[in-house]
């Protein structure tokens, strides 16, 4: 990567995820925007060093974003480097109490993979 700078955009089924935290949640939202824009000011090295972000699979380029605290999210993506940033592309938003065991959050890098393949397939047929 050349660039530090992070982007950050929800694909369609983490919109949703958000919008359901919105109604049953409201109060979470704040803390999820903050450690939104932690990482968009901190950027991409701070953000993996101060544990905000967890490089899930560096090979598949699968991270999550923390939300830290009691009660708080996790907010799996993938990402894709360009000569000006590193976007994180949010494909979940999970209760981080739901997320009992490494089965399940495996399931959440898979999803993130297939959404990766099928994103970048489609950007690339686009492009064609």
């Amino acid at each position: 990567m050349t660039n530090d700078t992070c982007e950050i955009r929800f694909l369609p089924g983490a919109e949703k995820a958000l919008r359901k935290i919105r109604k049953s949640d409201p109060g979470r939202l704040p803390l999820i925007d903050e450690v939104l824009e932690d990482v968009l000011v901190n950027g991409w090295i701070l953000s993996v060093h101060s544990a905000t972000i967890k490089v899930l699979d560096q090979q598949l380029q699968i991270g999550e974003i923390r939300d830290l605290g009691s009660g708080g999210y996790r907010m799996f993506f993938f990402w894709h480097d360009s000569s000006s940033a590193r976007t994180l592309y949010i494909t979940a938003l999970e209760k981080k109490s739901k997320l009992a065991g490494k089965a399940r959050v495996n399931g959440f890098i898979d999803a993130a993979d297939a959404l990766r393949r099928r994103h970048f397939g489609d950007v690339e047929e686009r492009d064609q």
